[in-house]
């Protein structure tokens, strides 16, 4: 984004995301063309503020950096993308597409996942308490590799980054697919 919201970054969110809601309903309910065409002005042009002003980029490295810290593995992906959806409650839609997903270094396979896309529904009132409420997960062509290693550590058991300067476990070779 060229010109990214710095600060209150949520709450502008969640304002624009319920601008867009009204505008939606506004559009859908009235019988009056003018103010049918005012709202979906208004809403296009909410939309299209929420393009600009939210950096995805800056998104898309704090969501690698967290799967890191969490997982000890990355995860990569050719595009994310942001939109806000109006179900009953306002929602934002993240998808991110091309996914990957790193295997256990220990694992005959490289990727643990592979996705077409993985797309998350999150409900906009809880990012403000800074929690994350997802009302929608989809994956959509998944292929996901589950491998059991010969001393039993499971492939989908994960162990979060090691610190700098942390010893690192010695690895067992041997390994089984099941």
């Amino acid at each position: 984004s060229r010109y990214p919201i710095v600060r209150r970054g949520g709450l502008w969110m969640f304002g624009a995301v319920a601008a867009f809601g009204v505008c939606t309903i506004v559009f859908g309910l009235s019988k009056i063309a003018w103010i049918s065409a005012i709202a979906l002005l208004i809403g296009g042009g909410v939309f299209f503020a929420i393009k600009k002003y939210v950096n995805t980029e800056e998104i898309q490295a704090r969501v690698v950096a967290a799967v890191k810290e969490k997982t000890g593995r990355d995860i990569a992906f050719t595009r994310m993308r942001i939109m806000p959806f109006v179900t009953p409650m306002p929602v934002l839609m993240v998808k991110l597409e091309n996914v990957t997903f790193q295997n256990a270094s220990w694992a005959a396979e490289k990727s643990m996942a592979e996705l077409g896309s993985l797309e998350i529904r999150l409900a906009l009132k809880p990012l403000l308490d800074k929690h994350i409420e997802i009302t929608k997960f989809t994956l959509d062509k998944p292929i996901i590799r589950l491998e059991v290693a010969a001393d039993g550590r499971k492939n989908w058991e994960f162990e979060p980054a090691k610190k700098e300067g942390a010893e690192k476990p010695a690895s067992n070779p041997g390994t089984s697919t099941s």
